[in-house]
């Protein structure tokens, strides 16, 4: 222990004057900005819906789950608030499964749903086995989970939905769904093996995958290095190939990495961090263009950025649980 606080103090005392080199506190001043500006947009989203969303619910659960790990002060009333909003939106669903229809946002909404309970630590109820029969209900034949098309990037990958739901599945599975979890489970396993990585989020969920549903260190070092491969030279990850760097990505990717065992000190984890120091605004958001295609019409829920609002405040949640792991794992 004495050895690894050696190298840590090292590396943010002699390294090259960059927001690496200014070491935790600058990651937790980031992050603490970054973490009252999305409370904010948390705390707004219910004024205006009553639904629950992934980019409002899921992922600023995720954030204050993050500060409470990093010992970081949050807001224990907004985290209530968002927890209720997703019991009360599923809670309906053994409705919805009797008469075998589609959820708003079907699968991606459902694996959504069940990744903001797992952060929770939901215990098993009623819901999560009606959440647990939906994915069973709706897995395709090819064993993988589809997701609604024009709602990039948060609804884009169905690996990122199977991953998601293969967890959720095992997490939640009830005595008397076993049977039919254990096929499907395989048959996504299958699926998943082979599945072709084309996006960010194809590659983050993948890692994820790794982590959280197999045992493969191979895979997940192999993985680690095919991300690191695809950074930019700005420090950053792009959604797509064909885009720019952005924190979106990027607060995914730093995060994910991270979370699979890369430590802050690691060199493309370092230049991810400085990514997201250099290109955070005053306000404590980042900005990302949407590239989504709306389907409800536009709401000002009062976070900054416009009609990129709800992409811009998911890169917010991303860079910022990014930075209190940061600040988390290097402390």
């Amino acid at each position: 222990m004495l050895k690894f606080r050696f190298v840590i103090f090292c590396a943010i005392i002699f390294a090259p004057a960059t927001g690496f080199a200014e070491g935790p506190p600058a990651w937790k001043e980031a992050a603490q900005r970054g973490l009252k500006l999305g409370t904010r947009g948390a705390d707004s989203y219910p004024q205006f819906r009553s639904c629950f969303s992934c980019h409002h619910q899921t992922l600023s659960i995720m954030m204050l789950s993050e500060a409470d790990e990093a010992g970081i002060t949050f807001s224990k009333k907004t985290l209530k608030e968002q927890a209720e909003i997703t019991r009360k939106h599923f809670s309906n669903l053994a409705e919805l499964n009797k008469q075998s229809k589609k959820l708003g946002g079907h699968n991606s909404t459902l694996v959504y749903g069940i990744w903001t309970f797992w952060m929770l630590e939901e215990p098993d109820s009623p819901t999560t086995a009606e959440m647990v029969k939906y994915l069973l209900q709706h897995q395709s034949s090819q064993g993988h989970w589809t997701v609604p098309t024009g709602r990039p990037p948060i609804q884009e990958s169905a690996l990122a939905a199977t991953t998601m739901a293969v967890y959720g599945i095992t997490l939640y599975q009830t005595t008397e769904q076993e049977a039919h979890a254990k096929k499907a489970i395989v048959k996504a396993r299958t699926w998943i093996e082979k599945a072709p990585l084309k996006t960010n989020e194809d590659y983050v969920w993948r890692l994820w995958d790794y982590v959280h549903n197999t045992d493969d260190e191979k895979g997940l070092n192999d993985l680690q290095q095919k991300l690191i491969a695809r950074q930019h030279k700005d420090g950053g990850w792009s959604q797509l190939d064909s885009m720019e760097s952005d924190a979106y990505a990027t607060g995914q990717v730093v995060s994910m990495l991270l979370d699979s065992g890369l430590a802050p000190e690691d060199k493309s984890v370092a230049r991810g961090i400085e990514y997201l120091l250099k290109t955070q605004h005053e306000d404590g958001s980042w900005f990302v263009a949407t590239r989504a295609k709306p389907v409800q019409r536009f709401f000002d829920n009062g976070d900054p950025h416009g009609v990129n609002q709800f992409i811009s405040i998911s890169a917010t949640y991303w860079a910022t649980t990014a930075l209190m792991r940061a600040y988390r794992q290097a402390k």
